[in-house]
């Protein structure tokens, strides 16, 4: 029980490592809200840990969000969850933090690489690679489509768009119920297959498929998704938020013949590249700027596993916390209220899209936002 995370300050004198049971859930918000000067206070204010310890590191099974506050070349590298959308979060910080540059990490704490005491290995939690074909597949598709359409079930969070350019120059996009780290824990000929079989006829000898009418033509509703490209032996994903710290151990596990990178959360490359029109599933402004709103208001900075433990006594349970938990320091959240919310308003105001947001690629570099191109290869 928990949002576990690992906050890392660099600064002249080397590098801090900081623990905080509950921090990684809202984590955008509470930079926000806070501030630099409020934000080094509190981090500090945490539990301080030795990065010359393995254990003292968090992996991929358990960091549910993280912070890298660079003093001396000013930048932020942040994921975490239930908060507001990526682009949203790093356009706010980049008026609010003036002279900082912040950066999402879509691949969780890899994003956080090179850093003194943190290897690669240390995160990897092991990959599970899913055995069975086409009827384990077939449980991750959610819906039929609708004339080419996946209906809008917006509060399925954990659609996936998944599109694949084929070696004659088609393109075939499915969309799964689940996130794109399950879909990668299949080995990649099982999944190209499985596209492949979905768009044509059965040939002679080959088992019966299950239902083929999740293929999309013309619009889904997604919060991930990825392009394969055959021809080139690459894949490029995107996400919204959501876990994916297993993509760099799934595709080294499962995809070895491909090179995978991220894009952020630029969906907008994948619409252009496989023509077929993404409704994001988790990006709302407006759901966004009442997160944001009802943050600001925020006045409860109790421990939430006590009072999580203080309701199950109160229900007649004999309840053991672990002492762990007692690794709290919550945000204050108000020292940043008002240009927040002053910027969220312009936001609102000008009725501009907020472009996607600047992250950490798969190589460990802050890729700058980019609305018409993704880092490696232009629109087709």
């Amino acid at each position: 029980m928990g949002s576990r995370a690992n906050f890392i300050i660099l600064d002249d004198s080397g590098l801090e490592l900081y623990y905080d049971h509950w921090g990684a859930q809202g984590l955008a918000l509470d930079l926000l809200f806070d501030g630099p000067g409020e934000t080094l206070r509190r981090v500090r204010s945490m539990t301080r840990c030795d990065p010359g310890n393995p254990d003292h590191w968090l992996d991929d099974r358990w960091a549910e969000g993280g912070l890298v506050m660079d003093l001396r070349a000013k930048t932020l590298r942040w994921f975490d969850f239930e908060s507001v959308s990526p682009r949203l979060a790093c356009h706010l910080l980049e008026i609010t933090w003036p002279g900082w540059t912040p950066a999402w990490c879509p691949e969780g704490m890899h994003g956080f690489l090179p850093l003194p005491g943190l290897t690669r290995a240390m995160l990897e939690d092991g990959c599970r690679l899913r055995p069975e074909r086409f009827k384990k597949l077939s449980s991750l598709d959610p819906v039929r489509t609708i004339g080419g359409t996946v209906p809008g079930d917006r509060f399925n969070l954990d659609r996936s768009l998944v599109s694949i350019r084929f070696d004659d120059g088609t393109i075939r996009s499915v969309v799964f119920g689940e996130e794109i780290q399950v879909v990668t824990q299949f080995r990649a000929e099982w999944v190209v297959d499985y596209v492949r079989r979905l768009s044509e006829p059965a040939t002679a000898g080959e088992p019966p498929m299950p239902q083929s009418g999740y293929l999309v033509t013309r619009a889904a509703w997604a919060s991930q998704g990825m392009v394969i490209d055959l021809p080139g032996h690459d894949v490029t994903w995107w996400s919204h938020g959501g876990d994916c710290g297993h993509m760099p151990s799934n595709a080294a596990s499962n995809w070895p013949a491909f090179t995978v990178m991220t894009c952020g959360d630029n969906h907008e490359w994948h619409q252009r590249q496989v023509g077929v029109r993404i409704h994001p599933t988790d990006m709302n402004l407006a759901e966004d700027a009442n997160t944001l709103r009802h943050a600001a208001e925020r006045r409860d900075l109790a421990n939430p596993g006590e009072s999580t433990a203080e309701a199950l006594r109160a229900a007649g349970l004999d309840v053991v916390t672990n002492p762990e938990m007692e690794a709290f320091v919550p945000s204050r959240r108000a020292t940043h209220r008002r240009p927040v919310l002053a910027a969220l308003a312009d936001v609102l105001a000008s009725g501009r899209r907020v472009p996607p947001a600047r992250y950490v690629g798969t190589d460990g570099s802050i890729v700058e936002p980019a609305a018409c191109e993704c880092p490696r290869r232009g629109p087709t």
